[in-house]
């Protein structure tokens, strides 16, 4: 798991782009729900490459994957503006 930033005053805070942050949250769920890659491939019915795709940081994934992705673990990608 990636963890999340701290709310401790003085730290140094990385902020990162949107499509990242996604990914490194439904990373999160899958390490905390005990979801192998294997088993999220079987669940969005991919190959395992799409997978790795799906959680590099570098892959320009589209959003409504990460989106079908997040349903599997029955959860919701929320996106707003701050």
């Amino acid at each position: 798991a990636v963890p999340l930033p701290s709310e401790n005053d003085g730290e140094h805070v990385v902020v990162l782009p949107a499509l990242e942050t996604a990914k490194i949250l439904l990373l999160n769920e899958m390490v905390q729900q005990n979801v192998k890659k294997a088993e999220m491939a079987r669940r969005l019915d991919v190959h395992m490459p799409q997978i790795d795709r799906l959680l590099n940081l570098r892959h320009n994934t589209k959003i409504d994957f990460l989106e079908k992705a997040a349903e599997k673990l029955g959860k919701n990608l929320n996106i707003s503006f701050s």
